[in-house]
């Protein structure tokens, strides 16, 4: 049986489109049932409507017809084209390119070197350093990374942010002060004292921080 024949069947099988009745959405349905779900061209479409038309206690006009079919062209169902025929009616989809083996990796687009945060130590790097010492990344016993070693100094920008380095003195760790109740860490009040306090003295005596000749 044709694509043509078991669409001629199907139309036959639809409800009449009765005037007054919703009879002109049941006429269109009809004639995107034959573009759309059977995929037929105009010409088939136009010849099995008229079909359609003949049998109807109130036929429609042959503009009427043409005007149907036009709008079921246009239009896009949500079933997608030729949702009513079988698989072996459908065109085959042949994909363009070949599909890369499941084993092939992905290729790099970019490398990008990710340090940790103000210690400029690789990830890489500090897994090292916790296997020289017979450790995991997990097991580590601060709260902190570890630095290689210290050096970095708080600073103060010009808005009052304060910054304070990963490998900065332990005294500056203001974040250890209650796990260590170490009074030798100070906290952050204290390192914004300490760091603004110099300046104003240097403001207040004209030194800024220079020694007598």
């Amino acid at each position: 049986m044709t694509v043509t024949e078991r669409a001629q069947r199907y139309v036959a099988q639809m409800p009449e489109a009765i005037s007054g009745q919703h009879g002109h959405d049941r006429m269109f349905s009809v004639a995107c049932t034959l573009v759309q779900g059977f995929s037929l061209g105009m010409a088939d479409a136009r010849m099995l409507l008229a079909e359609y038309n003949a049998t109807l206690t109130e036929p429609f006009t042959d503009k009427e017809i043409d005007h149907k079919l036009q709008h079921a062209a246009k239009a896009q169902s949500t079933r997608g084209q030729g949702y009513l025929l079988n698989a072996s009616d459908r065109t085959a989809n042949i994909r363009a390119t070949p599909k890369k083996p499941a084993n092939t990796p992905p290729s790099t687009v970019q490398k990008v070197c990710f340090r940790t945060l103000r210690t400029g130590v690789s990830y890489s790097e500090m897994k090292n350093i916790y296997k020289e010492n017979n450790k995991t990344i997990g097991e580590s016993e601060k709260g902190v990374l570890p630095v290689l070693k210290e050096g970095g100094k708080p600073t103060l920008s010009a808005t009052g942010m304060l910054r304070i380095p990963m490998n900065a003195p332990i005294r500056y760790r203001y974040w250890l002060r209650k796990k260590h109740k170490d009074e030798q860490i100070l906290n952050l009040k204290e390192i914004r004292a300490e760091l603004v306090l110099p300046h104003l003295h240097a403001e207040n005596t004209g030194h800024h921080g220079l020694k007598p000749a």
